[in-house]
């Protein structure tokens, strides 16, 4: 890989990693407020096994989305140091 595709693929997973951070932790007011009325229409509609079925998938789905934020974030930063020491090493007489 080129160094703009690693820069870009570095880029999304941070972007997309902050974007996950800011819609699960500092936004659930505006979750509540505008989306759940909507949500709450269309899910008390569906059958009861559709409804244990998108049970499932978000009790599965929404862990998973914060797990990925907060491993891309990790490894964000791992590799931010890592290139940092690495560029040390090289102007270090």
């Amino acid at each position: 890989m080129n160094k703009v595709n690693l820069l870009l693929m570095r880029f999304v997973i941070l972007a997309v990693s902050a974007f996950v951070a800011v819609l699960l932790a500092l936004l659930p007011s505006l979750f509540v407020q505008y989306a759940l009325p909507f949500a709450d229409q269309w899910y008390s509609g569906l059958s009861h096994e559709r409804q244990e079925t998108i049970l499932w998938l978000l009790r599965v789905l929404i862990p998973s989305l914060g797990i990925f934020a907060v491993l891309a974030g990790l490894f964000q930063i791992i590799s931010s140091v890592k290139r940092k020491k690495n560029n040390a090493d090289y102007l270090t007489p």
